[in-house]
């Protein structure tokens, strides 16, 4: 049995081109990533007019001993345990997951509503994030995104804009970021003799 890992966000959230949607669960399933060890594929329908049906994936891979036996939550806990908590996967279902595998969550996670946060890209297009969470929540969810994009474009220690189609909070947002991060060719120079 596993404890359940907590994250913490403070702050507020944020203005820019991001966008609160919810939808509601209709199918789970597991299966082996292209590139890594669990790629969850959910199917929801969105709370809006046309009902339009999204597909999400959420991938992790288990912390492993040498012999194969789990012993954390590893990458797990980035994207498909937050997943199970936005739609209220009860906690004693969660932790049994290394007994039981992801698909012990799928009966409780189906007809379940959460929140999840859509983007403007470079087109000016919506396009859908992994970052989900609970009914309700908007400020959080915000702040959430504002974080990792924050994380990935600043402190990360290889710098890249997140999500890379991102438009930016404003116009100038983008093109400082490649302007600051653009690799300078070196000059030619002569040959060296040796």
């Amino acid at each position: 049995m596993l404890d359940i890992p907590t994250f913490s966000s403070g702050g507020s959230a944020g203005a820019g081109p991001l966008y609160v949607n919810s939808a509601t669960v209709t199918d789970v399933k597991a299966e082996k990533g292209k590139f890594t060890e669990i790629s969850l594929i959910v199917k929801a329908v969105m709370h809006n007019e046309q009902r339009w049906e999204r597909t999400f994936y959420f991938n992790g891979a288990w912390e492993r001993d040498p012999s194969g036996k789990i012993i954390g939550w590893g990458s797990v806990s980035r994207d498909i345990l937050t997943f199970f908590k936005a739609v209220g996967v009860p906690e004693d279902t969660l932790q049994k997951l290394d007994e039981t595998g992801v698909s012990g969550a799928f009966a409780d996670a189906l007809q379940k509503d959460f929140s999840f946060i859509s983007y403007l890209n470079e087109d000016n297009k919506s396009r859908t994030s992994k970052v989900v969470g609970p009914m309700d929540d908007d400020e959080t969810l915000m702040e959430k995104f504002k974080e990792n994009h924050v994380y990935w474009k600043t402190k990360a220690k290889k710098k890249s804009w997140w999500p890379k189609d991102f438009k930016g909070f404003s116009a100038e947002d983008k093109t400082q970021f490649d302007m600051n991060n653009s690799v300078q060719e070196a000059e030619p120079t002569a040959a060296m003799p040796f």
